[in-house]
């Protein structure tokens, strides 16, 4: 079963409620900017970052 995830309708980073999602979006409004304590619960954060790969010469 697939996870439910909210998206801050602003900067567009995901959140497993609602709530969170909202507070971001509140902030990122009132601030032009992103808050740093809201945005360490955000799905993007916890996953672990994709390896990059190089290009083929």
């Amino acid at each position: 079963m697939a996870e439910t995830l909210y998206a801050c309708a602003d900067c567009g980073l995901h959140y497993t409620d609602a709530q969170t999602a909202d507070a971001c979006y509140r902030y990122c409004v009132t601030h032009h900017a992103c808050s740093m304590e809201i945005t360490r619960h955000s799905v993007e954060r916890r996953r672990p970052p994709q390896a990059m790969t190089p290009e083929p010469r």
